[in-house]
């Protein structure tokens, strides 16, 4: 893909994947439109409010003023929540610049009820809505997101329902946790900010990764 055959418009989303309890470093990564901007990653930070803070900066950094409020998707569980909570304080937020949305992965699949339910649980289901975005997006030169992306893999279980291998399992191939790979599915993901209650591109993009290979 080039430039011009892909989209650099659209609706600023951020995904984020906090550290993990084993020291995991701490993912955010910004997309919009077909376009993922260079992640940002924060080694050995486990405070949610240091976390919070780096995701407003990353969002001021691309923010439009067309772009409203900014979904923020963040895995909630374990030590997430605290990222969750320090986002819900904080005062961009409070202005309407920001809405955090805690995701679980573990929840069920957010299919309509009148279309086939094809997933396991809603990771799987945003493992292959990330699948489809790439078809026809631009990701930042990075080996390790790459990397991350193409280990990935996927077994069809009870009821033929698709299941994505947990972040145990793939932390074991990998000799380290996916979160940048994590990180980008979490942006990929279409929340739309009213519904929940509680730039050009260059020499950065790497384009010859046209799908996950799971």
């Amino acid at each position: 893909c080039t430039a011009d055959a892909v989209s650099i418009y659209g609706q600023l989303r951020v995904g984020v994947d906090p550290s993990g309890a084993g020291g995991d470093p701490a993912a955010i990564i910004a997309v919009r439109g077909a376009y993922a901007y260079p992640p940002v990653e924060l080694i050995g930070v486990l405070d949610g409010s240091v976390i919070a803070e780096a995701v407003v900066k990353l969002v001021r950094q691309h923010r439009r003023q067309t772009d409203g409020t900014v979904p923020v998707n963040i895995d909630a569980v374990s030590l997430g929540a605290g990222t969750y909570e320090a986002l819900r304080a904080h005062p961009d937020t409070l202005a309407g610049l920001i809405t955090p949305i805690p995701i679980k992965g573990h929840d069920k699949p957010r299919r309509p009820a009148t279309e086939l339910q094809h997933d396991r649980n809603l990771r799987t289901e945003m493992w292959f809505n990330t699948a489809e975005w790439m078809e026809t997006s631009m990701l930042p030169r990075d080996a390790r997101l790459k990397k991350e992306l193409i280990s990935v893999e996927y077994s069809f279980g009870d009821q033929a329902l698709r299941l994505v291998e947990n972040k145990r399992q793939i932390r074991k191939k990998l000799k380290a946790s996916p979160n940048l790979a994590d990180a980008l599915v979490l942006a990929t993901w279409p929340t739309q900010c009213a519904t929940i209650g509680l730039e050009t591109a260059g020499s950065d993009f790497d384009d010859d990764l046209g799908a996950i290979g799971f």
